[in-house]
């Protein structure tokens, strides 16, 4: 059975030097998948039709499983100042993939793919950061799969 994930991208930031706080990409799902901030890194869909629902905030995009979003490329990949402020919700058992990249097209087999902020099996958030020097987790103590609405930021300023 597949399980549902709602969420919205209150905003992605990508911060570069010297200009920390410079947003990149926002997504505010408003029926629509534009880039609210006006850079139009606007996303697309694969695998169906895109379907909007309400959150605690505004809209909120729904996703049955087998849908997933893409950003344009190389808009994540190789950046090392950045801010990612993700809201979702997650039902009962939901698991898998919030917000990655990966070495090739999103309708191409990966050899790479980087989780960055993903549900483990036990419904639990963790967060992956990968640099030249290896790599750095953490993982939350509560679960998030309990089909309440909530946040994650991830920063890293890695150099």
């Amino acid at each position: 059975m597949k399980q549902t994930i709602s969420f919205i991208f209150l905003c992605i930031l990508l911060a570069f030097k010297p200009s920390y706080a410079a947003t990149v990409v926002s997504y505010n799902f408003d029926d629509n998948l534009f880039d609210t901030s006006g850079n139009g890194n606007h996303a697309s869909l694969v695998s169906g039709s895109a379907t909007y629902v309400d959150s605690a905030s505004g809209k909120a995009i729904s996703l049955n499983g087998s849908q997933h979003l893409v950003m344009p490329n190389d808009l994540i990949r190789n950046q090392s100042n950045f801010t990612f402020t993700v809201k979702f919700r997650a039902q009962s058992g939901a698991s898998g993939g919030i917000l990655g990249y990966q070495n090739v097209a999103a309708t191409t087999t990966a050899t790479e793919w980087i989780p960055l902020i993903n549900i483990d099996t036990n419904g639990k958030i963790r967060v992956e950061l990968w640099t030249n020097s290896g790599g750095m987790s953490l993982t939350s103590t509560a679960s998030v799969d309990d089909g309440n609405w909530h946040t994650v930021v991830m920063t890293g300023d890695v150099g």
